[in-house]
């Protein structure tokens, strides 16, 4: 039997624990498992410039003979290839104004898959291609959970203010408030990969004296456990963002999104991007577009356990949508012909 090789291009694989980085993790993951040998190369910008073009012509012949797949992990047009089965994972089209030879470079991709419809639209946009939309699967390994929740609010994602921030910031003044207005017994928790320790710093000064929590840098295993003490979830990335002018700035999918209804959590995400699609625009959680939308539907569902109990019905029966065996069945269409 010939061993099945893939070659695999990303930057510095994905450093941190993002949804880029998960969502690369979860492809090569099932490559691995389904007896693919993974290779994950040097960067040929790397080689000196004498040396450069006759590296690229070498990758070029190399990947052709040696690979059944290559696969390119970027938001960008990717290297020219004459490999037959390549695949270009994209998180977002950062790339607007396409050259002949960008052009040219995307007739050799074979499949160009997203992670989301607003992702695919954006990419149609863009680069006037048609992209194939892959879920990513949510960390749950059953297809439903059901147990005890505790009057917790969960907000997850990398603590970084930048031009994507999760905007903690905006959910934790919301939360102060909603202390202001006489919530009782309910805390927020805030987990997440540090990138900012200047951000977090802050955000820990703006929470001083309420019932606030942080988990940076958390781990897999404690992140489940939140997720399933959690009753809601609250998401606020791309709060204040027009997606239109500017869809590189707002949540592309939300994977953190998916996990919150695959745990039984309310989600209240802000209204734009991916997640609006994650809940059906609202049929199995909540979108709000001000701090005070945020803070009246929260205390709406704070004093209706019965309407906890239905969202949350039809939140784990939408959250199938994005489990492991449908991204491993559409995963498994993506690879026939490897």
């Amino acid at each position: 039997m010939v061993d099945k090789r893939c070659l695999i291009y990303a930057n510095a694989k994905e450093q941190g624990e993002g949804g880029g980085f998960t969502y690369l993790d979860a492809v090569t993951h099932y490559l691995s498992e389904n007896g693919f040998i993974l290779d994950w190369p040097e960067n040929e910008n790397q080689v000196g410039n004498t040396n450069r073009w006759l590296a690229i012509l070498g990758r070029i012949l190399k990947e052709r003979n040696n690979y059944q797949v290559v696969l390119f992990k970027s938001n960008y047009i990717p290297s020219f290839t004459l490999n037959s089965n390549a695949i270009l994972l994209v998180d977002f089209p950062f790339k607007n104004n396409l050259n002949w030879l960008d052009k040219l470079k995307l007739t050799r991709i074979r499949h160009i898959v997203c992670n989301s419809i607003f992702t695919a639209q954006a990419i149609k946009k863009y680069w006037n291609v048609k992209a194939e939309v892959l879920y990513p699967p949510t960390m749950l390994s059953k297809n439903s959970w059901d147990g005890k929740k505790n009057k917790i609010i969960l907000t997850v994602g990398r603590f970084v203010n930048s031009n994507r921030a999760k905007r903690q910031d905006v959910l934790i003044e919301a939360f102060k408030t909603l202390c202001a207005r006489g919530l009782l017994g309910y805390r927020l928790v805030l987990a997440g990969y540090v990138q900012d320790e200047q951000y977090i710093d802050s955000l820990k000064q703006l929470s001083e004296n309420y019932p606030i929590d942080f988990y940076p840098n958390v781990s897999r295993a404690k992140l489940i456990d939140l997720y399933e003490d959690s009753m809601f979830y609250w998401h606020a990335c791309g709060y204040q963002v027009n997606s239109d002018l500017n869809p590189e700035h707002v949540e592309h999918f939300g994977i953190a999104v998916a996990d919150a209804l695959a745990f039984g959590c309310i989600p209240f995400i802000y209204g734009n991007g991916g997640p609006l699609e994650i809940i059906e625009s609202g049929k199995c959680g909540e979108v709000w577009m001000t701090k005070q939308e945020l803070i009246q539907k929260t205390e709406m569902y704070c004093s209706a356990p019965i309407l906890v109990n239905a969202k949350r019905k039809i939140g784990l029966m939408r959250s199938q949508l994005f489990s492991l065996e449908n991204f491993e069945n559409k995963l498994d269409f993506i690879l026939a012909d490897a």
